[in-house]
């Protein structure tokens, strides 16, 4: 399913492509602020913005007046990180509410992925070749590599820093789905936009044998603002 699913995106923008003589392609990359959003059990937990990058390939596809299909090929490195201080008195950990810190546990995770957005684009013009853009369509994206770095120091002296391949050597699902929405600015042939990217594929995972299978009891799901610059050749 995985599989067809990037098939048929990767097949609708070449039938695209072979269909317009006027598609012109071009580079775009920028900054991504990303989170991840995670639930268990019911509970929720909030990591901090992580900082990243995109750096890929656009098509841009007139359709109608005014209306283009933008397909990319990205690598974009999204991310996470999460902290945690307690208090440890030598057989309890305590939350560190009114007491004092002494264990310091704190997460940092870089993965990058693949990813294949379907962007329908609706420009307003401005001016001779400046153009206002509403910008909308589902993304697909897989996880090829990355690392997750886990620190851990206790009195002030670092016990723990471990650094593993985020999808190897964790329950994450590699495949994930989702929508983006954003804003375009079009100079000539230069762009400019901002985005928000809404992750829809529950990306936690337990191993069930030899088999991960997706966890009903918890839930984790990406969250990506991008700022992106590129140019049209």
């Amino acid at each position: 399913m995985k599989k067809h699913f990037f098939t048929t995106i990767i097949a609708l923008a070449l039938f695209c492509v072979s269909a317009s003589a006027q598609v012109s392609f071009g580079i775009k990359g920028g900054f991504n602020l990303s989170n991840i959003k995670l639930s268990e059990s019911g509970l929720s937990i909030s990591p901090k913005d992580l900082a990243g990058f995109h750096i890929g390939v656009i098509a841009d596809i007139p359709l109608v007046s005014n209306l283009y299909l933008q397909p990319g090929l990205f690598a974009s490195r999204k991310g996470f990180e999460y902290s945690l201080n307690a208090f440890y008195n030598g057989g309890y950990v305590y939350p560190s509410v009114n007491k004092e810190v002494n264990v310091s546990v704190s997460l940092a995770a870089k993965p990058l992925y693949l990813e294949l957005p379907l962007l329908l684009s609706y420009r307003l013009p401005i001016n001779t070749g400046l153009s206002l853009a509403l910008e909308a369509g589902p993304y697909a994206a897989y996880g090829i590599g990355g690392d997750a770095v886990f620190t851990a120091s206790y009195d002030g002296q670092e016990v723990l820093n471990e650094k593993q391949d985020f999808f190897k050597d964790s329950q994450i699902n590699r495949f994930d789905v989702g929508a983006q929405i954003g804003l375009g600015l079009y100079v000539g042939r230069f762009l400019f936009s901002a985005g928000y990217q809404i992750g829809l594929t529950n990306l936690a995972m337990e191993e069930v044998g030899s088999e991960l299978v997706l966890e009903p009891d918890s839930k984790a799901v990406n969250r990506n603002l991008i700022i992106s610059a590129g140019i049209r050749f």
